[in-house]
């Protein structure tokens, strides 16, 4: 077990949440300590590449997105669909109250 308690009071919170990196730090002594938490922190873009005048005039462009949805949604699921009904394990109880749930369309809501 710590032997060393760290406490966190209402004076020091400010402290401890900039040299966390929850608020930026204010002083060298919380960015020291910004540093030594995360010192593996590499940037992906350069600051010239960013313009936040864009970024708060909407004006930047955007790249779309490209998401492709399967045509044939309902084939890839029927599978799983059919999974529970190929087993020969299935409770009694599972299976009449399947075959009344097809009998009566869906069979009741309300109904568990």
């Amino acid at each position: 077990m710590a032997k060393d308690k760290i406490n966190i009071t209402l004076e020091n919170i400010t402290e401890w949440l900039c040299s966390t990196g929850y608020l930026f730090p204010r002083t060298q002594i919380e960015l020291s300590r910004l540093n030594k938490l995360y010192p593996e922190v590499e940037r992906d873009t350069k600051d010239e590449q960013v313009d936040p005048f864009e970024i708060l005039d909407n004006s930047r462009e955007r790249k779309p997105l490209n998401l492709q949805v399967s045509k044939d949604l309902k084939e890839d699921y029927s599978d799983l669909r059919m999974a529970a009904r190929k087993s020969e394990e299935l409770p009694e109880h599972i299976i009449e109250k399947m075959k009344k749930k097809h009998k009566n369309n869906g069979g009741d809501k309300s109904e568990n």
